[in-house]
């Protein structure tokens, strides 16, 4: 029984001793969470008294095995012991089972039991630590209530007292002082007045929100204070008001300065009361803060009173971790550790902030106790930044436990005890009845083994009625059936052996078996005719006596073919250059093979030799042969790649050409079907071609395809086919001639590329371009835009740093412009500096966004050879829709042509109709503009006045075309002048301006003599190709020749740009002409390229400052700063200034202040016609100036 009980409890210490659980010492967890089980409380174990008897058991078990290994530990032997050793083990076994289920019940019933009184003991733990902090925070929050009650209360004492004093003081000077010395004796009353310590003073403020007395802040007196707000931005004295006007009184909480602090963070209370004598408002206050210092000593002393005693203890502390109640008050504790490492006050802290939590740590040992384990749980005064908390001892809830545990442990005893005595009766019936059936089991085997000794020797079946279990009697039926199988095998066997003897004689082969010697065993009819031996003689005699052969060639004895298989155990085929000499002498060409005669255990028994003769197949075989080497010779030297395909397209042949150009050998290639070796759409052409020609439609076909290769790479081939049919016709093979075309295609591929692309940029160049525009027009619903645009300047970049510079400047555009260009577009190089790009795109955002793309790629600088170049770019789009692609280009140039015509900043433009009609309009225009040339009196000039601003007289004109159009009527200059422009027709325009300028005034000097005396001279506008015509100076002196007027009466006005179109021919000309006598003025002086060094490097007179200067020179800023500086240069270099484009009277203001020299704009007059000009001329004066 002891044994049974050991060896139990063994068992089930092994199934169910839970491992201990390691767990932190400490934890925090949120209020709502439970409890945390850690350590050693967490820990179930088996009762421990049971250890021993564990170990006991486990000996008696081991010894129980090895006596029974030791009785029954034979490899053989009977039936009858093996039994009994099972059946001895199954009842051990079953004790086991029965012992392990009702002990496995026990244990865990017990772990059960010992965990949930462990929980209870901790709830109620920590249920009572809640409590206590639960009470803490009541009696803090009953402080604070009964603290800031006393505090308003205080404050409205400190005011009544205040209120005495006042009255009693108005009472006193009634009727004898004024109102404002006594408001003044009242303020002087209260400001001493201090409490709290001295923190406390009295503050009085107007109605109207005029402060009266601050005692803290004097300076402040005598301001209004509505406007005055706290940090959280709360008008606090208005508040005051309204309380004041609603109530009579009443309390304000906000937050303001301290004396000793910058911060506006400090929360005050303040307590305010009508004084209707003095239409005001007395108030004191207190800060929270000092206020609240104070409750919290108060609270933490009065906590500390009420400690409890025992292992319960309440403590708290603030967040810095200084304690200020509990057994460890006034220490700061926030890095104090217990035995585990843990930071016990960090840890509480942490439960505080995070809603309250438990925490669980190791109490130090102390001069008053020793060490424990502890239990705590701590919440958060978040206004104080305060945590509290509560803590009990946990020695006596593990004290407790311990004590429930043993008596559980008993209980659990006594029911394995229980079990453990019934556990031997089932034993013993277990081993009676197994003793019962092994005695049965063994006497049936005894009669079937006596009954198979008997059908072994005898051939005899089993007598299943001896046998008393069904089992061995189906063990017994099978017996019967195997034997009954043997014998049909037997017969059958004899059978087949007289079948094979009947087909080795009715084959046509000849036939020689062996045995495993080699020695013969048996000829059939043929072998006996080839070889001359009969079977009689032949038996028993070696192969090689019977079959002697030797090599067709060499004459040489040939392989003995049994050998080999015996030797080899594997089928032997020999060559057909076999050749075997008969007994009487007779040579016969045979081809022959040997198999082995396997056994069960495949060892080989013998060998099977199978020849016939084929001396006349091996003639023809030879001939072809040699026909076939021929053919080879020849077609193998040929520079071509021949194949020889059958009808079903296998090839039969393939030369070496072929096998080298493809890199596939010819084992490979042969069986194949020639037709897969093309590639493309080349393979449907050549079944086509093939398939006619096996059909008799053709005899021959030639075509260009394309060969599959070894690498991969397709090889060009120039394709011929040819039938080759027999004796009645028909097409037997077709023979397959190919020549390498392959560099003839790359040539013709190169050529056809650069027929279609740009050798410089690499992309498609015009003809391609319009391929591929025509294609999209073919589609039903073409949806591509085209973007043509030009390199702004880039003649000037050639011009400049050569065309090398120029030519990579194009190809990195070529290259940018390829990169942005999508998968479905195209991207050319038209001509010169122009590029198109072709896309895909649906919407109008679409083609904006890639427009805008594109500018910014082209604007991007280009690093070459060491220079930072930057070009800008004008774009037009269209879409491509239209009758063919010569339209679309015209259209999308036309789109690119207005960018520049009108200067569009995003130098994007989309086509429209409209853009037509205005071409149409411009070339009608220009038609028009050709015929007034011709007849110049349709160009008229007007005048604009320019005054001195020294002495308001006139000092001049300037001549301004219009042109008196036949049907359009008077055109201003911004209609025809850029046309003029574009179509090279400034120059002769503007010989005609001058021309009729010089005739005006010659006539006005005439008429005027007094003009002749003055500085009075006309400013006439010339364009930059003007200015670089051969003849300009000619033409100018012939002009002034003809209308006999000096030189000093014109002023040539030439642009910034004019001068930087070839700075040494203007230098060249401007000094001719300023031999002359003519003056020169450089017009829109700020603007274009230049910069003040001109006005150095060439020799003019007179500078017009620009309109955009003077629009800006009435305000400060940088145009007035900039027109300042360059009037002050040029009167420095003797030159006189212009303000062009003076509109107001401020503008005026600001050139005459400047020290500007003359004026000229809408402001002092309008450009009139020469009729017009006349009295001015005569009264020469100005009135807005000379006012």
């Amino acid at each position: 029984m002891f044994l049974v009980k050991s060896t139990a409890c063994f068992l089930f210490s092994l199934w169910f001793f839970p491992s201990e659980v390691s767990a932190s010492s400490s934890l925090a967890v949120r209020e709502n969470a439970n409890i945390p089980f850690t350590g050693e409380y967490q820990t179930f174990l088996f009762p421990q008294k049971f250890i021993w008897e564990w170990a006991l058991g486990l000996g008696l078990l081991i010894l129980a095995l090895l006596f029974i290994n030791k009785i029954f530990g034979k490899t053989h032997h009977s039936f009858q012991k093996t039994a009994t050793k099972w059946n001895i083990l199954l009842s051990i076994f079953l004790v086991l089972v029965i012992l392990t289920f009702n002990s496995f019940t026990h244990i865990r019933e017990y772990q059960n039991n010992s965990r949930h009184l462990q929980e209870r003991l901790m709830d109620k733990a920590g249920s009572l630590v809640r409590q206590r902090v639960s009470f803490v925070l009541d009696f803090i929050e009953q402080e604070k209530t009964t603290a800031q009650n006393r505090l308003r209360e205080r404050l409205r004492h400190h005011v009544d007292l205040a209120f005495q004093s006042v009255q009693y003081l108005i009472e006193n000077t009634r009727g004898k002082l004024p109102q404002d010395e006594v408001t003044r004796l009242v303020m002087e009353t209260l400001r001493p007045i201090r409490h709290s310590n001295g923190r406390g003073y009295m503050f009085a403020t107007r109605m109207d929100g005029t402060e009266l007395l601050f005692a803290d802040r004097p300076e402040f007196e005598g301001r209004n204070m509505l406007d005055l707000k706290d940090h959280d931005g709360v008008y606090y004295v208005r508040e005051m008001i309204r309380l004041c006007r609603q109530q009579g009184e009443g309390f304000v909480a906000y937050r303001i300065s301290k004396p000793g602090s910058t911060s506006w963070t400090h929360p005050k209370l303040a307590y305010v009361r009508y004084l209707k004598q003095l239409d005001c408002f007395i108030g004191t206050g207190e800060y929270l803060e000092d206020f609240t210092e104070g409750l919290k000593q108060e609270v933490s002393d009065r906590l500390n009173a009420i400690q409890f005693s025992g292992d319960l203890s309440i403590f708290g502390g603030d967040f810095n971790g200084m304690v200020v109640f509990g057994p460890l008050a006034n220490r700061n504790m926030i890095d104090v550790t217990d035995r585990n490492g843990i930071k016990v006050v960090q840890e509480l802290i942490k439960a505080a902030k995070t809603g309250g939590g438990f925490v669980r740590y190791q109490m130090p040992e102390t001069a008053d106790y020793k060490e424990y384990q502890k239990l705590s749980y701590s919440a958060a005064v978040p206004d104080w930044n305060w945590y509290v908390g509560a803590g009990i001892n946990l020695d006596h809830v593990e004290t407790e436990h311990t004590l429930a545990q043993r008596a559980l442990e008993e209980i659990i005893s006594d029911q394995i005890l229980e079990t453990a005595a019934l556990v031997p009766l089932a034993a013993i019936v277990f081993l009676l009845i197994g003793r019962k059936l092994a005695t049965r089991v063994d006497r049936n085997i005894r009669v079937l083994k006596d009954s198979l000794d008997q059908a072994a020797l005898h051939d005899l079946c089993i007598n299943t009625s001896q046998i008393e279990f069904d089992e061995f009697a189906h063990i017994a039926e099978a017996a019967n059936r195997m034997l009954q199988e043997r014998q049909q095998a037997n017969r059958a066997l004899r059978e087949r052996e007289e079948n094979l003897s009947v087909t080795l004689d009715s084959i046509g082969d000849a036939v020689i078996v062996t045995d495993a010697r080699g020695r013969v065993t048996r000829l059939n009819p043929v072998a006996e005719q080839l070889t001359g031996w009969p079977m009689t003689e032949a038996a028993g005699r070696d192969l090689l006596e019977i079959f002697p052969i030797v090599n067709a060639h060499t004459g040489a004895a040939a392989e003995d073919p049994v050998h080999t298989v015996l030797t080899t155990g594997k089928i032997v085929g020999l060559a057909n250059h076999t050749v075997l000499i008969s007994r009487n002498g007779t040579r016969y060409q045979i081809a022959d093979s040997a198999a082995p005669i396997l056994a069960g255990d495949l060892t080989v028994q013998g060998v099977i030799l199978v020849f016939r003769d084929v001396t006349e197949e091996y003639a023809l075989n030879q001939a072809l042969k040699e026909s076939e080497e021929r053919f080879r010779a020849m077609f193998d030297n040929a520079p071509l790649l021949v194949a020889l395909a059958n009808r079903e397209g296998d090839m039969v042949f393939v030369n070496e050409q072929w096998t080298e150009s493809t890199g596939f050998s010819a084992v490979e290639l042969l069986g194949q079907d020639i037709g897969s070796m093309m590639t493309g759409k080349g393979k449907e052409r050549f079944q086509t071609e093939f398939n006619a020609i096996v059909d008799g439609q053709k005899t021959i076909g030639r075509f260009d395809t394309n060969c599959t290769t070894r690498h991969g790479l397709p090889l060009a081939v120039d394709l011929s086919l040819a039938a080759l049919t027999d004796e009645d016709g028909r097409v037997k093979h077709v023979l397959s001639m190919a020549k390498d075309v392959t560099e003839r295609r790359i040539q013709e591929k190169k050529l056809e590329w650069l027929a279609l692309h740009d050798d410089l940029t690499g992309l498609a160049n015009r003809a391609y371009l319009l391929k591929f525009i025509e294609q999209l027009l073919a589609e039903p619903e073409p949806s591509h835009w085209l973007f043509l645009f030009d390199l702004d300047r880039f003649k000037s970049i050639n011009d400049n740093y050569g065309h090398a510079t120029g030519d990579a400047m194009l190809r990195e555009t070529g290259l940018r412009l390829f990169n942005i260009c999508p998968d479905q577009g195209l991207a050319a190089r038209l001509s010169g500096d122009e590029f198109v790009i072709v896309a895909p795109l649906a919407t109008i955002a679409e083609v904006n966004d890639l427009a805008s793309r594109l500018r910014e790629l082209v604007r991007q600088p280009v690093q070459c050879v060491g220079l930072r170049l930057q070009l800008e770019t004008s774009i037009g789009a269209v879409p491509v829709v239209a009758e063919n692609a010569s339209e679309v280009l015209r259209r999308a140039d036309l789109a690119m042509y207005q960018v520049k015509r009108n200067r569009l900043e995003s130098g994007i433009q989309l086509y429209n109709d409209k853009l037509d009609n205005a071409v149409q309009s411009q070339r009608r225009l220009e038609e028009d503009l050709k015929i007034a040339l011709e007849d110049p009196q349709q160009f008229v000039l007007h005048y604009q006045p320019i005054w001195s601003l020294t002495d308001g007289t006139l000092n001049g004109v300037e001549a301004l075309v219009r042109w008196q159009h036949p049907t359009l009527g008077l055109l201003p200059p911004n209609q025809f002048i850029p046309l003029a422009e574009e179509r090279a027709h400034i120059v002769p325009l503007g010989k005609i301006v001058l021309r009729h300028a010089c005739r005006d005034i010659g006539q006005w000097t005439k008429d005027l003599p007094r003009l002749n005396e003055s500085v009075f001279r006309i400013s006439v506008n010339m364009a930059p190709q003007q200015l670089m015509t051969a003849d300009l100076v000619e033409s100018v002196a012939d002009d002034l020749f003809r209308y006999q007027i000096n030189a000093d009466k014109i002023c040539l006005e030439i642009t910034e740009t004019a001068l930087m179109a070839d700075p040494n021919l203007a230098t060249k000309h401007i000094n001719a002409l300023q031999k002359m006598g003519v003056s020169i003025a450089i017009d829109d002086f700020g603007t274009g390229y230049s910069s003040l060094s001109y006005l150095n490097q060439f020799n003019v007179n007179t500078i017009k400052l620009d309109r955009s200067l003077i629009r800006g020179i009435d305000e400060p800023g940088a145009a007035k700063k900039v027109s300042e500086a360059v009037i002050r240069l040029a009167h420095d270099l003797q030159l006189n200034v212009v303000a062009e484009g003076v509109e107001t009277i401020s503008q005026l203001n600001a050139v005459n202040d400047l020290g500007c020299d003359y004026i000229q704009g809408f402001l002092t007059g309008r450009p009139v016609t020469a009729a017009e000009l006349w009295p001015l001329l005569q009264t020469n004066r100005c009135d807005l100036l000379l006012n």
